[in-house]
């Protein structure tokens, strides 16, 4: 075997909370990252209201994703990302702060062309426990039975036929 995690083996895993390790921002690597991605006064000027640079929104689910990357995806037999839903960024992340991150599967869906649907709820919380994001993603996930069977909870199996239709109808 090759050592990853496919659907399987996370529906074990519901509700169990992965911790991620933790990430330091630098106010330089604030400046540069929103020099690049989102040049904003806020992120590359004196911050304005927020009395000093904060990170990007977009800074900061990269930091996320690079712990998720690091320490959850990288053992997963993962097939990509599918989507960012429920996305709050709850406090500005600023220079300074030590990001902590946690990942929790919440769904594994039936096997459809060998792959799953995982849905799993996101957060980073600073070194004041304060929560700077939440947020749920959607990715696929290989799975061990192939074109058509079961690894979710649901008991639902689904065979190539009914892939196309689902593919047809949405």
């Amino acid at each position: 075997m090759d050592g990853k995690c496919y659907a399987e083996e996370l529906v074990s895993q519901l509700g169990i909370v992965h911790e991620l390790g933790r990430y330091t921002l630098t106010e330089q690597g604030i400046r540069d990252f929103a020099g690049q991605w989102d040049p904003l006064p806020l992120h590359i000027g004196d911050g304005g209201m927020w009395g000093g640079v904060i990170a990007s929104g977009v800074h900061t689910i990269a930091v996320f994703q690079r712990l998720a990357a690091s320490v959850v995806y990288m053992n997963w037999a993962l097939v990509a990302g599918h989507k960012l839903r429920e996305t709050v960024l709850a406090c500005p992340a600023r220079p300074g702060d030590v990001l902590f991150g946690t990942v929790v599967v919440t769904e594994v869906g039936p096997t459809r062309r060998g792959r799953a649907r995982v849905t799993l709820d996101g957060r980073l919380t600073n070194q004041r426990a304060e929560t700077v994001l939440t947020l749920t993603v959607d990715c696929y996930v290989l799975s061990r039975v192939g074109e058509a069977g079961v690894c979710a909870t649901d008991g639902n199996s689904y065979s190539g036929q009914e892939d196309r239709r689902g593919a047809e109808s949405g």
